[in-house]
């Protein structure tokens, strides 16, 4: 398939319907979501609703039609879904994006520190500590 798959037979393929389920959780599903981690579980649900709908629309959906549908979405979630945390993680430790070493260093000083001058005051700290070669010591009073 060189084109983008617009036909019912382009989707029910684990490329057509795994671009098509990748498309849809970064524009229309990742933007509300609070909590990130429940991303791959919702992108193999989705892989496979929209497999199971595609099929019975065709009116394949029966006997071996709905094992190789289940197994088709199943598939396709799961490549949408590493193929997202793959380039994720790869940028991340590229110092790009969200999965940084700073940026899990200031979420996790983002939830202990309530007060905002709090927050930025450590913030501060953590990157300087980051970028510095002598280490940051704190003393208990």
């Amino acid at each position: 398939m060189t084109t983008i798959p617009l036909t019912p037979s382009d989707l029910l393929t684990v490329g057509g319907l795994g671009i098509v389920v990748a498309l849809l959780i970064q524009f229309l599903v990742k933007p509300f979501l609070s909590d990130k981690r429940i991303l791959n579980v919702l992108c193999i649900v989705l892989a496979l609703v929209i497999a199971v709908i595609i099929t019975a629309i065709q009116g394949t959906l029966t006997g071996n039609g709905i094992v190789s549908t289940l197994l088709l979405g199943l598939a396709a979630g799961v490549s949408a879904s590493g193929l997202y945390e793959t380039i994720t993680n790869i940028a991340g430790k590229l110092g790009v994006g969200p999965r940084t070493d700073e940026s899990y260093l200031a979420n996790a000083v983002a939830d202990v520190f309530a007060d905002k001058a709090s927050h930025e005051l450590v913030v501060a700290l953590v990157k300087r500590e980051i970028n510095s070669q002598t280490p940051l010591t704190l003393k208990p009073k």
